[in-house]
Protein backbone atom coordinates (compact mmCIF):
# COMPACT_ATOMS: atom_id res chain seq x y z
CA UNK A 1 0.00 0.00 0.00
CA UNK A 2 1.29 3.48 -0.94
CA UNK A 3 1.84 5.99 1.87
CA UNK A 4 0.39 9.50 1.88
CA UNK A 5 3.65 10.96 0.52
CA UNK A 6 3.64 8.63 -2.46
CA UNK A 7 -0.03 9.38 -3.14
CA UNK A 8 0.65 13.12 -2.98
CA UNK A 9 3.62 12.79 -5.29
CA UNK A 10 1.59 10.77 -7.79
CA UNK A 11 -1.09 13.45 -7.75
CA UNK A 12 1.44 16.20 -8.35
CA UNK A 13 3.01 14.32 -11.23
CA UNK A 14 -0.41 13.82 -12.80
CA UNK A 15 -1.26 17.52 -12.53
CA UNK A 16 2.09 18.54 -14.01
CA UNK A 17 1.70 16.09 -16.88
CA UNK A 18 -1.71 17.57 -17.72
CA UNK A 19 -0.75 21.22 -17.44
CA UNK A 20 2.71 21.06 -19.04
CA UNK A 21 1.52 20.58 -22.68
CA UNK A 22 -0.72 23.66 -22.47
CA UNK A 23 2.07 25.67 -20.85
CA UNK A 24 4.42 24.64 -23.64
CA UNK A 25 1.87 25.68 -26.25
CA UNK A 26 1.66 29.13 -24.68
CA UNK A 27 5.44 29.46 -24.65
CA UNK A 28 5.70 28.33 -28.26
CA UNK A 29 3.18 30.94 -29.46
CA UNK A 30 0.48 28.43 -30.42
CA UNK A 31 -2.31 30.64 -29.05
CA UNK A 32 -5.55 31.49 -30.81
CA UNK A 33 -5.05 34.41 -33.19
CA UNK A 34 -7.56 36.50 -35.15
CA UNK A 35 -7.55 35.47 -38.81
CA UNK A 36 -10.34 37.63 -40.22
CA UNK A 37 -13.14 40.04 -39.25
CA UNK A 38 -16.82 40.10 -40.09
CA UNK A 39 -19.52 42.70 -39.50
CA UNK A 40 -22.20 41.76 -36.95
CA UNK A 41 -24.19 44.99 -37.29
CA UNK A 42 -23.76 47.97 -39.59
CA UNK A 43 -23.77 51.57 -38.38
CA UNK A 44 -27.17 53.00 -37.50
CA UNK A 45 -26.82 55.47 -40.37
CA UNK A 46 -25.51 54.49 -43.82
CA UNK A 47 -26.78 57.37 -46.01
CA UNK A 48 -25.73 61.01 -45.64
CA UNK A 49 -26.27 64.38 -47.19
CA UNK A 50 -23.30 66.26 -48.65
CA UNK A 51 -21.10 67.69 -45.92
CA UNK A 52 -22.44 65.53 -43.08
CA UNK A 53 -20.01 63.87 -40.70
CA UNK A 54 -20.07 60.09 -40.82
CA UNK A 55 -21.05 58.31 -37.59
CA UNK A 56 -20.03 54.75 -36.79
CA UNK A 57 -22.53 54.35 -33.95
CA UNK A 58 -24.00 50.85 -34.07
CA UNK A 59 -21.07 49.27 -35.92
CA UNK A 60 -20.10 45.94 -34.40
CA UNK A 61 -17.32 43.69 -35.67
CA UNK A 62 -16.15 40.25 -34.55
CA UNK A 63 -13.00 38.24 -35.17
CA UNK A 64 -12.75 34.77 -36.67
CA UNK A 65 -9.96 33.18 -34.66
CA UNK A 66 -7.56 30.40 -35.59
CA UNK A 67 -9.19 28.05 -33.08
CA UNK A 68 -12.68 28.68 -34.50
CA UNK A 69 -13.82 31.05 -31.78
CA UNK A 70 -15.26 34.54 -32.29
CA UNK A 71 -14.66 37.70 -30.30
CA UNK A 72 -16.00 41.24 -30.40
CA UNK A 73 -13.40 43.76 -31.59
CA UNK A 74 -12.94 46.79 -29.34
CA UNK A 75 -12.57 49.37 -32.08
CA UNK A 76 -10.45 52.44 -31.45
CA UNK A 77 -10.88 55.83 -33.11
CA UNK A 78 -7.65 55.21 -35.04
CA UNK A 79 -9.22 52.06 -36.58
CA UNK A 80 -11.96 54.12 -38.28
CA UNK A 81 -11.23 56.10 -41.46
CA UNK A 82 -12.16 59.67 -42.29
CA UNK A 83 -14.80 59.65 -45.03
CA UNK A 84 -15.07 62.51 -47.51
CA UNK A 85 -18.73 63.48 -47.86
CA UNK A 86 -18.09 66.57 -50.00
CA UNK A 87 -19.14 64.60 -53.10
CA UNK A 88 -22.05 62.23 -53.65
CA UNK A 89 -21.90 58.53 -54.46
CA UNK A 90 -21.14 55.18 -52.90
CA UNK A 91 -18.20 55.29 -50.49
CA UNK A 92 -16.26 52.25 -49.32
CA UNK A 93 -15.42 52.27 -45.62
CA UNK A 94 -12.36 50.19 -44.68
CA UNK A 95 -12.03 49.39 -40.98
CA UNK A 96 -8.57 48.12 -39.91
CA UNK A 97 -7.50 46.77 -36.53
CA UNK A 98 -4.20 45.07 -35.73
CA UNK A 99 -3.34 44.69 -39.39
CA UNK A 100 -6.63 43.01 -40.40
CA UNK A 101 -9.35 44.82 -42.36
CA UNK A 102 -12.97 44.55 -43.35
CA UNK A 103 -15.15 46.93 -45.34
CA UNK A 104 -18.70 48.05 -46.08
CA UNK A 105 -20.40 50.81 -48.09
CA UNK A 106 -22.09 54.04 -47.12
CA UNK A 107 -23.83 56.51 -49.43
CA UNK A 108 -23.73 60.28 -49.89
CA UNK A 109 -26.92 61.51 -51.54
CA UNK A 110 -27.05 63.21 -54.90
CA UNK A 111 -30.77 63.85 -54.42
CA UNK A 112 -32.69 64.01 -51.14
CA UNK A 113 -36.43 63.35 -51.34
CA UNK A 114 -39.28 63.53 -48.85
CA UNK A 115 -42.79 62.08 -49.03
CA UNK A 116 -44.07 65.39 -50.40
CA UNK A 117 -41.81 65.29 -53.49
CA UNK A 118 -42.61 63.99 -56.99
CA UNK A 119 -40.65 60.75 -57.12
CA UNK A 120 -41.45 60.02 -60.76
CA UNK A 121 -39.81 63.27 -61.83
CA UNK A 122 -36.84 62.72 -59.52
CA UNK A 123 -36.11 59.27 -60.97
CA UNK A 124 -36.74 60.41 -64.56
CA UNK A 125 -34.04 63.08 -64.11
CA UNK A 126 -31.52 60.81 -62.37
CA UNK A 127 -28.10 60.12 -63.88
CA UNK A 128 -25.90 57.03 -63.72
CA UNK A 129 -24.14 56.81 -60.37
CA UNK A 130 -26.64 59.00 -58.50
CA UNK A 131 -27.69 58.24 -54.93
CA UNK A 132 -31.38 58.97 -54.34
CA UNK A 133 -32.02 59.26 -50.61
CA UNK A 134 -35.64 58.75 -49.58
CA UNK A 135 -35.94 60.21 -46.11
CA UNK A 136 -38.18 58.68 -43.47
CA UNK A 137 -41.88 59.14 -44.20
CA UNK A 138 -44.99 57.64 -45.77
CA UNK A 139 -44.79 57.75 -49.56
CA UNK A 140 -48.42 57.00 -50.30
CA UNK A 141 -51.25 58.13 -52.62
CA UNK A 142 -53.23 61.09 -51.32
CA UNK A 143 -56.42 60.06 -53.15
CA UNK A 144 -57.78 56.97 -54.94
CA UNK A 145 -56.80 58.60 -58.26
CA UNK A 146 -53.27 59.50 -57.22
CA UNK A 147 -50.80 57.38 -59.23
CA UNK A 148 -47.67 59.16 -57.97
CA UNK A 149 -46.22 55.99 -56.47
CA UNK A 150 -47.51 53.46 -58.98
CA UNK A 151 -44.95 52.16 -61.51
CA UNK A 152 -42.07 54.49 -60.64
CA UNK A 153 -39.56 53.96 -63.49
CA UNK A 154 -35.85 53.38 -62.84
CA UNK A 155 -33.75 53.21 -66.01
CA UNK A 156 -30.34 54.41 -64.78
CA UNK A 157 -27.54 52.82 -62.74
CA UNK A 158 -28.45 54.34 -59.38
CA UNK A 159 -28.59 53.69 -55.65
CA UNK A 160 -31.96 54.11 -53.92
CA UNK A 161 -31.50 54.22 -50.15
CA UNK A 162 -33.96 54.93 -47.35
CA UNK A 163 -33.77 55.47 -43.61
CA UNK A 164 -34.65 51.85 -42.87
CA UNK A 165 -37.38 49.30 -43.46
CA UNK A 166 -39.23 50.63 -40.41
CA UNK A 167 -38.99 54.32 -41.38
CA UNK A 168 -39.16 54.88 -45.16
CA UNK A 169 -42.52 53.41 -46.25
CA UNK A 170 -43.38 53.11 -49.95
CA UNK A 171 -47.05 52.45 -50.77
CA UNK A 172 -46.31 51.76 -54.41
CA UNK A 173 -43.88 49.95 -56.71
CA UNK A 174 -40.77 50.40 -58.85
CA UNK A 175 -40.21 49.32 -62.45
CA UNK A 176 -36.50 48.63 -62.96
CA UNK A 177 -35.29 48.57 -66.55
CA UNK A 178 -38.46 49.63 -68.37
CA UNK A 179 -40.79 52.50 -69.11
CA UNK A 180 -44.49 52.35 -69.92
CA UNK A 181 -45.47 53.70 -73.36
CA UNK A 182 -49.08 53.35 -74.53
CA UNK A 183 -49.67 50.80 -71.75
CA UNK A 184 -46.79 48.67 -73.04
CA UNK A 185 -43.45 48.01 -71.35
CA UNK A 186 -40.45 49.38 -73.25
CA UNK A 187 -37.28 47.72 -71.98
CA UNK A 188 -34.28 49.93 -71.24
CA UNK A 189 -31.51 47.35 -70.58
CA UNK A 190 -30.62 48.81 -67.17
CA UNK A 191 -27.83 47.49 -64.97
CA UNK A 192 -26.19 48.14 -61.60
CA UNK A 193 -29.18 49.23 -59.50
CA UNK A 194 -29.28 49.05 -55.69
CA UNK A 195 -32.46 49.23 -53.60
CA UNK A 196 -31.77 49.37 -49.86
CA UNK A 197 -33.40 50.11 -46.50
CA UNK A 198 -37.00 50.60 -47.68
CA UNK A 199 -40.39 49.17 -46.72
CA UNK A 200 -42.87 48.37 -49.51
CA UNK A 201 -46.47 47.91 -48.42
CA UNK A 202 -49.97 47.98 -49.92
CA UNK A 203 -53.32 48.14 -48.12
CA UNK A 204 -55.99 45.71 -49.26
CA UNK A 205 -59.21 43.93 -48.34
CA UNK A 206 -60.85 40.79 -49.69
CA UNK A 207 -64.28 41.35 -51.21
CA UNK A 208 -66.30 38.37 -52.41
CA UNK A 209 -63.12 36.28 -52.58
CA UNK A 210 -61.19 38.82 -54.69
CA UNK A 211 -58.32 41.06 -53.60
CA UNK A 212 -59.30 44.72 -53.58
CA UNK A 213 -56.41 47.13 -53.15
CA UNK A 214 -56.93 50.68 -51.94
CA UNK A 215 -55.74 53.60 -54.02
CA UNK A 216 -55.05 53.38 -57.77
CA UNK A 217 -54.18 49.66 -57.78
CA UNK A 218 -57.79 48.57 -57.78
CA UNK A 219 -58.54 44.88 -58.06
CA UNK A 220 -55.04 43.59 -58.66
CA UNK A 221 -51.33 44.25 -58.27
CA UNK A 222 -49.71 42.52 -61.25
CA UNK A 223 -46.15 43.78 -61.05
CA UNK A 224 -45.21 43.29 -57.42
CA UNK A 225 -43.25 45.78 -55.34
CA UNK A 226 -40.16 45.54 -57.59
CA UNK A 227 -40.65 44.57 -61.25
CA UNK A 228 -37.31 43.95 -62.97
CA UNK A 229 -37.00 43.75 -66.77
CA UNK A 230 -33.89 41.99 -68.16
CA UNK A 231 -31.67 44.12 -65.94
CA UNK A 232 -28.23 42.98 -64.82
CA UNK A 233 -26.73 43.29 -61.36
CA UNK A 234 -29.68 44.42 -59.28
CA UNK A 235 -29.03 44.40 -55.52
CA UNK A 236 -31.90 44.44 -53.01
CA UNK A 237 -30.89 44.67 -49.37
CA UNK A 238 -32.50 45.31 -45.97
CA UNK A 239 -36.00 45.85 -47.36
CA UNK A 240 -39.45 44.72 -46.22
CA UNK A 241 -42.24 43.66 -48.61
CA UNK A 242 -45.83 43.21 -47.48
CA UNK A 243 -49.24 42.60 -49.11
CA UNK A 244 -48.23 42.32 -52.79
CA UNK A 245 -48.86 39.66 -55.45
CA UNK A 246 -45.07 39.41 -55.77
CA UNK A 247 -42.32 40.88 -53.63
CA UNK A 248 -39.65 40.83 -56.37
CA UNK A 249 -40.73 39.85 -59.90
CA UNK A 250 -37.83 39.56 -62.37
CA UNK A 251 -37.67 38.57 -66.02
CA UNK A 252 -34.18 37.35 -66.87
CA UNK A 253 -32.50 37.49 -63.46
CA UNK A 254 -28.80 37.88 -64.21
CA UNK A 255 -26.76 39.11 -61.27
CA UNK A 256 -29.78 39.47 -58.98
CA UNK A 257 -28.80 39.67 -55.29
CA UNK A 258 -31.48 39.71 -52.58
CA UNK A 259 -30.32 39.63 -48.95
CA UNK A 260 -31.47 40.47 -45.44
CA UNK A 261 -35.02 41.23 -46.60
CA UNK A 262 -38.35 40.32 -45.03
CA UNK A 263 -41.37 39.19 -47.08
CA UNK A 264 -44.74 39.02 -45.30
CA UNK A 265 -48.15 38.00 -46.62
CA UNK A 266 -47.18 37.86 -50.30
CA UNK A 267 -50.06 36.35 -52.26
CA UNK A 268 -48.26 34.48 -55.04
CA UNK A 269 -44.45 34.40 -54.75
CA UNK A 270 -42.09 36.39 -52.57
CA UNK A 271 -39.33 36.09 -55.21
CA UNK A 272 -40.27 35.09 -58.75
CA UNK A 273 -37.77 34.93 -61.62
CA UNK A 274 -39.28 33.97 -64.94
CA UNK A 275 -37.61 33.07 -68.27
CA UNK A 276 -34.01 32.58 -67.09
CA UNK A 277 -32.08 32.78 -63.81
CA UNK A 278 -28.30 33.16 -63.75
CA UNK A 279 -25.59 34.44 -61.36
CA UNK A 280 -28.14 34.99 -58.63
CA UNK A 281 -27.86 34.87 -54.84
CA UNK A 282 -30.80 34.87 -52.44
CA UNK A 283 -29.53 34.80 -48.87
CA UNK A 284 -30.44 35.59 -45.27
CA UNK A 285 -34.05 36.53 -46.01
CA UNK A 286 -37.18 35.83 -43.98
CA UNK A 287 -40.23 34.75 -46.01
CA UNK A 288 -43.48 34.08 -44.16
CA UNK A 289 -47.13 33.54 -45.18
CA UNK A 290 -46.69 33.22 -48.95
CA UNK A 291 -49.64 32.06 -51.12
CA UNK A 292 -51.84 31.62 -48.07
CA UNK A 293 -55.38 30.66 -49.19
CA UNK A 294 -54.46 31.83 -52.69
CA UNK A 295 -55.81 30.35 -55.96
CA UNK A 296 -54.71 31.60 -59.38
CA UNK A 297 -54.61 30.40 -63.00
CA UNK A 298 -52.19 31.12 -65.83
CA UNK A 299 -54.55 30.69 -68.74
CA UNK A 300 -56.04 27.23 -68.27
CA UNK A 301 -53.22 26.05 -65.99
CA UNK A 302 -53.03 26.45 -62.24
CA UNK A 303 -50.32 28.91 -61.26
CA UNK A 304 -47.02 27.83 -59.79
CA UNK A 305 -47.02 29.06 -56.19
CA UNK A 306 -43.99 29.20 -53.95
CA UNK A 307 -41.95 31.38 -51.64
CA UNK A 308 -39.06 31.37 -54.17
CA UNK A 309 -39.74 30.38 -57.79
CA UNK A 310 -36.81 30.33 -60.24
CA UNK A 311 -37.14 29.56 -63.95
CA UNK A 312 -34.21 28.36 -66.08
CA UNK A 313 -33.88 28.49 -69.85
CA UNK A 314 -30.16 27.79 -70.23
CA UNK A 315 -28.57 24.39 -69.65
CA UNK A 316 -25.46 24.35 -67.49
CA UNK A 317 -26.47 27.29 -65.32
CA UNK A 318 -23.86 28.24 -62.72
CA UNK A 319 -23.66 30.62 -59.81
CA UNK A 320 -27.20 30.37 -58.42
CA UNK A 321 -27.27 30.15 -54.64
CA UNK A 322 -30.26 30.12 -52.29
CA UNK A 323 -28.85 29.93 -48.77
CA UNK A 324 -29.54 30.75 -45.13
CA UNK A 325 -33.14 31.83 -45.73
CA UNK A 326 -35.92 31.27 -43.20
CA UNK A 327 -39.11 30.19 -44.99
CA UNK A 328 -42.31 29.50 -43.08
CA UNK A 329 -46.02 28.92 -43.77
CA UNK A 330 -46.00 28.64 -47.57
CA UNK A 331 -49.28 27.82 -49.33
CA UNK A 332 -51.29 26.92 -46.28
CA UNK A 333 -55.07 26.94 -46.36
CA UNK A 334 -56.41 28.81 -43.37
CA UNK A 335 -59.82 30.26 -43.97
CA UNK A 336 -61.66 31.28 -47.11
CA UNK A 337 -60.03 31.10 -50.53
CA UNK A 338 -58.54 34.24 -52.09
CA UNK A 339 -58.61 34.42 -55.89
CA UNK A 340 -56.09 36.32 -57.96
CA UNK A 341 -58.70 37.69 -60.36
CA UNK A 342 -62.24 37.07 -61.58
CA UNK A 343 -61.01 34.66 -64.25
CA UNK A 344 -59.23 32.50 -61.64
CA UNK A 345 -62.31 32.51 -59.47
CA UNK A 346 -64.54 31.31 -62.31
CA UNK A 347 -62.08 28.59 -63.35
CA UNK A 348 -61.75 27.35 -59.78
CA UNK A 349 -65.51 27.13 -59.40
CA UNK A 350 -65.78 25.12 -62.61
CA UNK A 351 -63.09 22.60 -61.66
CA UNK A 352 -63.90 20.13 -58.90
CA UNK A 353 -61.28 20.01 -56.17
CA UNK A 354 -59.10 22.61 -57.83
CA UNK A 355 -58.45 24.44 -54.59
CA UNK A 356 -56.84 21.40 -53.00
CA UNK A 357 -54.96 20.50 -56.18
CA UNK A 358 -53.60 24.00 -56.49
CA UNK A 359 -51.78 23.65 -53.20
CA UNK A 360 -50.72 20.00 -53.37
CA UNK A 361 -49.40 20.03 -56.94
CA UNK A 362 -48.03 23.54 -57.36
CA UNK A 363 -46.92 24.89 -54.00
CA UNK A 364 -43.48 24.62 -52.39
CA UNK A 365 -41.01 26.75 -50.47
CA UNK A 366 -38.56 26.66 -53.40
CA UNK A 367 -39.57 25.82 -56.99
CA UNK A 368 -37.01 25.23 -59.76
CA UNK A 369 -38.64 25.12 -63.18
CA UNK A 370 -37.62 24.82 -66.79
CA UNK A 371 -38.87 27.59 -69.04
CA UNK A 372 -37.08 26.35 -72.15
CA UNK A 373 -37.27 22.62 -72.78
CA UNK A 374 -38.09 19.28 -71.21
CA UNK A 375 -35.64 17.82 -68.68
CA UNK A 376 -33.39 20.86 -68.65
CA UNK A 377 -29.84 20.00 -67.57
CA UNK A 378 -28.50 22.40 -64.98
CA UNK A 379 -25.52 22.53 -62.64
CA UNK A 380 -24.06 24.92 -60.12
CA UNK A 381 -27.37 25.52 -58.31
CA UNK A 382 -26.87 25.44 -54.54
CA UNK A 383 -29.73 25.32 -52.02
CA UNK A 384 -27.93 25.42 -48.71
CA UNK A 385 -28.70 25.86 -45.00
CA UNK A 386 -32.25 27.12 -45.47
CA UNK A 387 -34.57 26.88 -42.48
CA UNK A 388 -37.86 25.44 -43.71
CA UNK A 389 -40.99 25.86 -41.63
CA UNK A 390 -44.51 24.62 -42.23
CA UNK A 391 -45.29 24.11 -45.93
CA UNK A 392 -46.85 21.46 -48.13
CA UNK A 393 -43.51 20.83 -49.84
CA UNK A 394 -40.03 22.21 -49.39
CA UNK A 395 -38.40 21.90 -52.82
CA UNK A 396 -39.86 21.09 -56.22
CA UNK A 397 -37.59 20.58 -59.23
CA UNK A 398 -40.25 19.35 -61.62
CA UNK A 399 -43.51 21.21 -61.51
CA UNK A 400 -45.14 19.62 -64.55
CA UNK A 401 -44.48 16.61 -66.74
CA UNK A 402 -43.34 18.81 -69.63
CA UNK A 403 -41.25 21.43 -67.79
CA UNK A 404 -38.71 19.53 -65.70
CA UNK A 405 -35.38 20.29 -64.07
CA UNK A 406 -32.79 17.51 -63.98
CA UNK A 407 -31.79 17.45 -60.31
CA UNK A 408 -28.26 16.11 -60.85
CA UNK A 409 -26.82 19.62 -61.01
CA UNK A 410 -28.62 20.88 -57.91
CA UNK A 411 -26.71 20.67 -54.62
CA UNK A 412 -29.01 20.64 -51.57
CA UNK A 413 -27.88 20.66 -47.93
CA UNK A 414 -29.72 21.15 -44.66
Amino acid sequence: MKNFFELGLTKKILIVSLVLPFFCLLLSGCTSKPMDYYIVSYPNKVVYQIGETVSFDGLKIKTINSDGTHRVVNLQKSDLPLIDTSTSGKKQVVVSHNGISTSFDIFVATTVATDSDDLKTIFANANDGDVVYLKAGNYMPKTDDDTSYQNIEITKSIFVVGDGADSTNIYGNFLIGATIVDNQFQKAKTQNVTIQDLRFCLDYQVTDGLIDYSGPYGSTDKNGALRIFDSKNVTIKNCTFQNYFFGVFADTANGLAISHCTFKNIFRSAIFAQTDTQNTIIANNVIVDTAKNFVSFDGDTQSILGAIVLNFATSGVKGVSVCKNTINRTGLHRGDAIYGDQNSKERAQNKKGVFVLSYVNNTADIVLKSSAQNNLQVNGIVLSANNYGQALANIKMSTTQTDAINANGVFVTD
